[in-house]
């Protein structure tokens, strides 16, 4: 009987500790973005991301250590060259400092734009974090960086997915919505951008600027313009209304400026210019209006 007491009361103590150990050991995860390794397919940021296992959920300073590591997918690549460390990070209200050695200085502005993409999408994928800035030492690289201007640029989120930022009408200006969309290497990703765009929106809050019944006959990018050539509705069926026709050309050009790559909008119907659009001047090639887009 004492034995069997001892046995008891020895397997009641080892339950006790692992059932301890098992219930201290928790376990969450962090998706941790990167770049691919060609990351500019189809003119836009092309981004991937793996999930990590977190122990006893410290997720943000495993996001933070994961940043300075290599991707575990071999089409993906290391967020910063080998010389760039994180030297620390704190956390003030809902932003999130880091402050990288002098090395990230000397990174060029495209791997730089690339690595502040993988950083804001990461960290502030992190609950209670809203955006990031970076330092080296004092100076500032870029503060208050949020997860959604990165979209500011239709970024691929590998190669056949990208998250883009389409502008509608709302009220006497332009509102953006996101939306995710499947590319194929048929087509520039402005062609399908354009797509979306004439699908129209669908939230209950914003309308179609571009006249109804209006298709893409043909699109093609060349030295940074985007050349959108319309069916005829979009003459014919516009409004008679200045604003309406205001709008219905920066829906397109603001969305197509937004993708890596565009910096201007050539509108073309039927492959031919119109020399203006009500009181647009469409004639010459367009640069985004920011002035038209409601916050």
């Amino acid at each position: 009987m004492k034995r069997l007491a001892a046995f008891i009361l020895l397997a009641s103590l080892i339950f006790s500790m692992t059932g301890c150990a098992s219930e201290s050991r928790n376990f969450s995860s962090v998706t941790v973005y990167y770049p691919y390794e060609s990351n500019l397919q189809n003119r836009s940021l092309s981004i991937g991301y793996e999930t990590r296992t977190v122990l006893n959920a410290d997720n943000l300073k495993a996001a933070v250590e994961a940043l300075s590591e290599s991707p575990a997918n071999s089409s993906m690549r290391s967020i910063f060259p080998a010389e760039v460390k994180i030297l620390s990070y704190k956390v003030e209200q809902s932003t999130i400092n880091l402050v990288m050695s002098d090395a990230y200085a000397e990174m060029t502005p495209g791997a730089k734009a690339v690595a502040r993409a993988c950083v804001a999408m990461t960290l502030c994928g992190i609950g209670g974090i809203e955006d990031v800035s970076i330092f080296v030492g004092d100076i500032p690289d870029i503060k208050n960086l949020k997860a959604q201007d990165i979209l500011t640029e239709n970024t691929k989120l590998n190669p056949y997915e990208a998250r883009i930022k389409l502008y509608f009408s709302k009220g006497t200006g332009l509102a953006a919505e996101y939306r995710d969309i499947t590319l194929a290497k048929e087509q520039p990703a402005a062609h399908y951008v354009m797509q979306e765009l004439l699908r129209g929106p669908q939230s209950g809050e914003l309308s179609a600027a571009i006249p109804g019944g209006t298709t893409l006959l043909s699109l093609t990018v060349s030295g940074g313009v985007c050349s959108v050539n319309l069916s005829h509705e979009f003459l014919n069926n516009k409004s008679n209304s200045e604003m309406a026709g205001e709008l219905a050309v920066y829906s397109i050009v603001n969305t197509l400026t937004a993708i890596s790559g565009v910096a201007k909008v050539q509108i073309l119907v039927n492959g031919e210019k119109l020399s203006s659009y009500h009181n647009v001047n469409t004639y010459y090639p367009l640069s985004a209006r920011d002035d038209l887009i409601i916050k």
